[in-house]
């Protein structure tokens, strides 16, 4: 949608997103201004050294010990890297080597992958250096070779304080200030909203959930969208739209 002007072509001045929250209480609704979301890294590392039976390791490169160091060393960037008061996840998620299927091969290659996510720049790209440093040194340290994929994705998500604010009264004026959570915590989640908020002011608010039939947390297989809080939630946003537009409108 940026890429095809819409932005530019109807002089959209305030964005405004919701988005549903499992771990919110069905009838509430979530706000925070300032970092809401992390921004997204992907990395995809693969480390190269020469395969050779399990029983003559001494015959090839193994590895898979300087993959299981650095799987274990990265975490030192977040702990020892990584300004205490920020936040900054660094997780890998995959990693595959050999067959289990022949358990007396010592394979060529590791590879592995995972992600990154941080809310401050200088933060991402201390992680992003230090983790293709450790790779680097690490592999050499093992006699192996390393190539590295380094994916920066989308920025943080930055709700600006007067659009939140507002949005925070219309919830209240609707619903009460027993269904609005005004502060909730930030997540190490990421998302495409962030990309507006990089054109103009808006917020991503969270929409509960939560009800005996709907406990599983997102991105779980047996996630359950709860349709009863569409009616609320879309009430919320054009009132959001009725109120903001009168406001700019002065």
């Amino acid at each position: 949608m940026i890429e095809s002007g819409l932005f530019q072509q109807y002089a959209i001045a305030e964005i405004y997103g919701a988005h549903t929250e499992p771990m919110l209480e069905k009838g509430v609704f979530g706000f925070r201004v300032g970092p809401l979301q992390a921004a997204c890294d992907y990395f995809w590392l693969t480390i190269k050294g020469k395969g050779t039976h399990g029983g003559r390791p001494h015959l090839g490169l193994d590895p898979l010990p300087a993959a299981a160091q650095l799987i274990n060393a990265a975490q030192s960037i977040v702990s020892r890297k990584v300004d205490p008061i920020d936040t900054a996840v660094l997780s890998v998620c995959a990693v595959s080597a050999g067959r289990y299927e022949t358990p007396n091969v010592v394979p060529e290659e590791v590879k592995i992958s995972g992600t990154a996510r941080t809310f401050r720049p200088t933060t991402r790209k201390l992680v992003e250096e230090s983790f293709k440093q450790m790779a680097a040194d690490t592999a050499r340290a093992n006699g192996c070779t390393s190539e590295i994929r380094w994916e920066s994705s989308i920025p943080a998500v930055i709700n600006d304080e007067t659009v939140t604010r507002a949005a925070i009264d219309v919830a209240i004026e609707l619903f009460g200030d027993e269904a609005v959570r005004p502060n909730i915590d930030p997540f190490m989640s990421s998302e495409d909203f962030a990309e507006y908020l990089q054109l103009v002011p808006g917020t991503m608010l969270r929409v509960g959930i939560r009800d005996d039939a709907h406990t599983v947390a997102l991105h779980r297989t047996s996630f359950d969208f709860n349709d009863e809080v569409l009616p609320a939630a879309a009430t919320l946003l054009a009132a959001i739209a009725v109120k903001r537009l009168e406001a700019l409108a002065h």
